[in-house]
């Protein structure tokens, strides 16, 4: 092993080589090993040993401080994050629903907190069993809702027997109450009502129909089916009329 560092292969691979040249090309093959052995012992430094040690010991090999820091921070941050099943963020997980599938049962049972002209209160989505339900995502920023909102419930109040529809303005959008409120009266002026009403501050649907486009359209049928995600150019009475034909209970009797 000796005869290996000091003759053999690395004589022929350094032959004609001056001494320092040699040192050189000697540095340029074991920097890399040199480092992946630091990198090691860093890594089996941050499992073993308290922070303010590790900083400690860091300070001292100024070469990997950086990377150092860099993992620690990255601990930190893995420590203080909750588990989306941890129920740290109050919702047990919930997954996207795809078109087709079923809305939980807790959908419709679930309290949601609806905004009415100024005024809060929590309802359930009980009374929408049944008919063709729409969730209409908008935000207080985005103008085409705010532009088109009177018209969708009209046409929406010319199939009241067979269809509803929601307004939900999600967390996402950072709107909250306050935020609301402060254009209560733009807002009603914005309703075919004059009385505007809308799910507020709510992160459950949100989680079941993921969304970064406003407004959004959320299709449920009477059945309690996912039927279709869409923008507003499909909401018209053609497609309600269509829609509605397609889907009928009735059929299932």
């Amino acid at each position: 092993m000796n005869n290996f560092y000091k003759g053999g292969r690395e004589l022929a691979y350094f032959k004609g080589l001056s001494h320092y040249a040699v040192q050189q090309k000697t540095t340029a093959i074991r920097q890399p090993f040199q480092t992946a052995l630091q990198a090691a012992r860093l890594a089996n430094a941050i499992m073993f040993i308290d922070p303010i040690t590790l900083l400690r010991k860091l300070w001292k090999s100024k070469a990997i401080l950086l990377l150092g820091i860099a993992l620690l921070h990255m601990f930190i941050l893995s420590a203080q994050t909750p588990r989306k099943d941890s129920g740290a963020d109050g919702l047990n997980n919930l997954q996207a629903l795809a078109v087709g599938q079923k809305v939980p049962e807790e959908f419709w049972k679930k309290e949601y907190l609806i905004y009415n002209n100024g005024d809060t209160t929590r309802q359930t989505m009980e009374a929408f069993r049944g008919k063709l339900l729409v969730l209409d995502f908008w935000a207080t920023w985005c103008a085409i809702c705010l532009g088109q909102m009177k018209e969708k419930e009209e046409l929406f109040s010319r199939f009241s027997n067979r269809a509803n529809l929601v307004f939900v303005n999600p967390d996402q959008t950072k709107d909250t109450y306050k935020t609301i409120l402060r254009m209560n009266d733009k807002l009603a002026a914005s309703s075919s009502t004059g009385n505007f009403q809308s799910i507020i501050e709510d992160d459950y649907l949100q989680q079941l129909f993921p969304n970064r486009i406003y407004p959004r359209y959320v299709w449920i049928g009477p059945r309690g089916d996912l039927i279709a995600l869409t923008i507003a150019l499909s909401v018209t009475e053609g497609h309600m009329t269509d829609m509605l034909n397609l889907m009928d209970p009735r059929d299932d009797k």
